[in-house]
């Protein structure tokens, strides 16, 4: 599962432009096609990928959900967005807040990392964001402690550790 943090600073960017995004994630998702084809024989079943979405922008949402299931048969998911949330009405208060951040900030920023960090092989963002480093440390955490548990309790095995892939997005000025 894959992680991507699409910030837009300017009240102005709608978020529709995912261009950037779309290259990390298809760098990202290429480079563990290999792991996705081995567990769909494993399985013997289609085990798509996951990719947790989180962003300030519903049209950046819309537009790569789209794009990867249509791509990838990839399940985009988003806090933000699921059913009942009640962050989406927050999409029409006028505050000058939200015109920066978007519809989901304040509460709905930290609903989106908890879902975000679920993630625990890849990370699209950009990492001059404390917000975006903020996800990096949180999933590489719960990998490390997952794996050390994993390997120490069940296999004997001993520390495991792997470096978290990361694609870069570029920066976006106010």
């Amino acid at each position: 599962s894959l992680a991507l943090h699409s910030r837009h600073p300017r009240a102005t960017d709608d978020g529709s432009d995912v261009t950037d995004e779309q290259e990390c994630l298809r760098h990202l998702i290429r480079g563990q096609q290999q792991q996705i084809h081995r567990r769909q024989r494993f399985h013997g079943r289609n085990t798509s990928c996951i990719v947790y979405i989180m962003s300030d922008r519903t049209a950046t949402v819309a537009e790569l959900s789209t794009w990867l299931k249509r791509e990838y048969e990839c399940h985009a998911q988003s806090a933000s967005w699921k059913a009942g949330s009640s962050n989406t009405t927050a999409a029409t208060s006028t505050s000058s807040r939200n015109d920066e951040h978007g519809p989901f900030a304040g509460g709905g920023f930290w609903k989106d990392l908890e879902w975000c960090a679920q993630a625990r092989t890849g990370l699209v963002a950009d990492l001059g964001r404390s917000s975006s480093t903020l996800l990096q440390e949180l999933m590489e955490y719960d990998t490390y402690v997952e794996q050390h548990s994993y390997y120490l309790k069940d296999q004997g095995l001993g520390r495991h550790t792997t470096t978290l892939p990361v694609c870069h997005l570029p920066k976006r000025l106010p």
